[in-house]
């Protein structure tokens, strides 16, 4: 309510700083590494406000209601689990293919749908959701082929897959 942003350039600046920064270990900060983070005098004072703009504008999500944030973009390219026995059961699929794969698209993802994250398991291209206790899913993208690969697994395997495409159009039509 009292800021009001002149220059985006001070915001984009701010987001980089989240990206590039040591700090950001693995894609995660805590709100104490703030100071760190935005140590210059133009985001003194900033901070919730920053935030709070970088959760708008889908970069970060904040980890279980904790003070522990996730930038997926920082995130480590391969995920450090195996896949659940479940995962081998049979299972609905579903892909999107691209010309032109959008930039950021399964980050901004992760930050829309993190509610439904399993456990600590996302990494920068991919996570594992879950729905109604016995109802996964894998997303998956493949910025070479292009591709967003969706399997899943449980009784709730459809409801989950509407909830899915629902957030991944919504992402498409901005």
């Amino acid at each position: 309510r009292n800021t009001v942003i002149l220059k985006s350039d001070w915001a984009i600046d701010a987001a980089y700083c989240l990206v590039n920064q040591q700090k950001v270990q693995q894609g995660r900060f805590d709100k104490k590494d703030l100071d760190g983070i935005w140590d210059e005098s133009r985001f003194k004072y900033k901070h919730a406000f920053l935030l709070e703009l970088m959760k708008k504008f889908e970069l970060i999500f904040q980890f279980q209601n904790g003070n522990t944030y996730i930038v997926p973009e920082g995130l480590p390219i391969d995920a450090s689990f195996s896949a659940d026995d479940e995962a081998t059961l049979p299972s609905l699929r579903f892909e999107y293919h691209y010309d032109f794969m959008p930039q950021g698209i399964l980050s901004r993802f992760i930050c829309r749908i993190h509610h439904y994250i399993k456990e600590d398991r996302f990494w920068r291209h991919g996570v594992i959701l879950e729905y109604e206790g016995n109802t996964q899913a894998e997303i998956v993208s493949n910025e070479v082929a292009k591709k967003i690969t969706i399997r899943l697994w449980g009784d709730e395997a459809a409801t989950l897959l509407a909830i899915i495409r629902s957030e991944i159009n919504y992402i498409h039509k901005l």
